[in-house]
């Protein structure tokens, strides 16, 4: 199956591995494919394949096209989307984005989180390069460090834990997440409602500081103080993820309803 791709060029390098585009010789269509050593200690392309599948036919998610191996790489092919808003947003004078545009990311941003905790599933990765804009849709993409958090035949929730180590990017994480606890739909709102401000503003307050602190500059910072400058429902997005309990669902629909311009 492999050789049946023809590699084009680098699109993007991380812990996991590469990601390359590639053009389809039997089809002649354009793909992105994700490899990954073999020998990897923590392997996360099957496991994103299986999440991938699992949201097959949900708007606003890329396609699994297939998965497989050679002798030294794991390789996942799937739908090639065009950039991500923060590539957007760093072409744009002044590196933010105008609040027009981002009143249409926030609300489709959260049709998508509501889709895939809807499925069972948290992102645990939230933030502007995990978002891709694709022929006027937005794509949530990066499922790798994504869990299930609903059992898929009962619908029960997983159990609250302590004194676990952070999965995500710490800009961009929830004070619950970066104190240790569990992750679960609430930690993706919050984090959501942090990439906006950062697509809003171009930075957060607690960029540049060192890790413990900007985690306390985030813990204490007030919803108003974080989107201070912004329209309300960037405040009200943050306030509603902050007071929700472990397991509780966020209200979507009211968070899309906020004044956003």
């Amino acid at each position: 199956m492999a050789e049946h791709f023809h590699v084009i060029r680098l699109l993007g390098r991380g812990s996991f591995g590469e990601v390359v585009e590639a053009r389809d010789l039997r089809t002649g269509a354009f793909v992105a494919i994700k490899v990954e050593p073999r020998d990897a200690r923590d392997p996360q392309l099957l496991y994103e394949y299986r999440i991938m599948t699992a949201m097959a036919g949900e708007e606003g998610f890329p396609r699994a096209l297939w998965f497989g191996f050679d002798s030294s790489q794991n390789m996942l092919v799937m739908q090639r989307l065009n950039q991500s808003l923060d590539a957007l947003r760093q072409r744009r004078s002044g590196a933010t984005m105008p609040l027009e545009y981002l009143a249409g990311v926030a609300v489709h941003g959260l049709q998508r989180l509501r889709a895939f905790h809807g499925r069972g599933f948290v992102h645990r990765d939230l933030k502007p390069d995990n978002f891709m804009v694709s022929h006027g849709l937005l794509y949530l993409i990066d499922f790798g460090l994504s869990k299930r958090v609903l059992d898929p035949d009962t619908g029960v929730h997983i159990p609250f834990r302590s004194g676990k180590a952070l999965t995500g990017t710490p800009r961009f994480a929830s004070t619950h997440a970066q104190a240790g606890d569990e992750q679960s739909r609430r930690d993706d709102l919050e984090a959501f409602a942090y990439t906006l401000v950062y697509l809003a503003k171009g930075r957060l307050a607690w960029q540049g500081l060192p890790a413990e602190e900007a985690a306390r500059v985030k813990r204490d910072a007030r919803p108003e103080g974080v989107a201070s400058g912004l329209p309300a429902g960037y405040a009200g997005l943050l306030r509603h993820a902050r007071g929700l309990g472990f397991g509780e669902v966020p209200n979507y629909v009211q968070c899309s309803s906020g004044t956003w311009v």
